[in-house]
């Protein structure tokens, strides 16, 4: 009826209306479900950074730990080398000393046996002289 007549009646146009409001009122509820999970995920994504910063920080503080012992580790190994140098050096000295003594030892009793000999060859000459 409505191509026949020149006239729309109210009701064509509240239907019209209402299929207006329905489409708009659709995208409206899109465009707010999509404006929520952005929401959700920026809010998600700004605590995933917040806990990668205090992560960040806790890896700064221990590497920061880690400098100091080593820092530390340096000056005990640079000490320990001159303790090594020092004691090495010792025991050198300490190995002279005893090579030192040993000769020593050897050379005294090579003069004991030798005046021991002297002495018992006199003893047989002087025996031979008087005897």
């Amino acid at each position: 009826m409505l191509d026949e007549s020149n006239y729309v009646t109210h009701n064509h146009l509240n239907e019209r209306e209402r299929k207006m409001y329905r489409y708009i009122d659709k995208g409206d509820q899109e465009l707010k479900d999509l404006y929520h999970t952005l929401d959700k995920k920026l809010e998600l994504d700004q605590q995933r950074g917040e806990q990668t910063i205090k992560q960040q920080e806790k890896m700064i503080e221990g590497i920061n730990n880690i400098n100091d012992n080593l820092t530390g580790f340096d000056k005990r190994v640079t000490k320990i080398e001159d303790q090594t140098k020092s004691n090495t050096t010792d025991i050198k000295a300490i190995k002279a000393t005893t090579e030192d003594k040993k000769k020593g030892t050897r050379e005294v009793w090579i003069a004991i046996i030798s005046a021991t000999g002297v002495v018992v060859a006199a003893a047989f000459g002087f025996a031979q002289i008087f005897f």
